[in-house]
Order: C-alpha cells, then sequence, then structure tokens
C-alpha cells in the first residue's frame, strides 16, 4: 500500500508527474470522452443561441474561465451554478 500511495503522491504533487502534465491528461479525456457528445462548429452554435429549444451546458472547470484564450464569461441568458 505505501509504495501505491507514494507514486500518487508523486504523481500529484511532482512538476513531472502524469497527474500535472496536461497533454497527457487531455489526451486521455479525449480517447475516453463519451462518443454521443455532439461537437459544435461556430455557426452551429450561433444559430443554437437563437433557438429556445436549445439548452446549452458549459461544463467548464472554473479555472478555464479566466484564461485569457478562451471566451471568459456566460452566454445571452446564461446562469452561473457554482
Amino acid at each position: 500500500l505505501a509504495p501505491a500511495v507514494m507514486a500518487l503522491a508523486w504523481h500529484l504533487l511532482s512538476h513531472d508527474g502524469y497527474a500535472r502534465n496536461l497533454v497527457a491528461v487531455r489526451t486521455v479525456i479525449q480517447q475516453h470522452r463519451p462518443s454521443f457528445l455532439p461537437k459544435l462548429r461556430v455557426r452551429d452554435m450561433e444559430k443554437a443561441l437563437h433557438d429556445e429549444n436549445v439548452v446549452i451546458v458549459d461544463a467548464r472547470y472554473p479555472r478555464d474561465w479566466d484564461r485569457p484564450t478562451r471566451t471568459p464569461g456566460l452566454g445571452p441568458g446564461g446562469t452561473s451554478l457554482d
């Protein structure tokens, strides 16, 4: 049990640990993300924003809201569920 705990701690705390390697984590997420989740193009999203029968769930992590490379904030009529 001790080696497993030490390995987990190293991966979580070390700068070189697997859990801190964003590229590796994103790769695992992409490989195991459910295929039923649709990918939308910008024009599809713009159309959906004006359709009253569409519900859009933005499930970003709070840390992703403040990144300068991403569009911050809520869309029209959006509500934060923190």
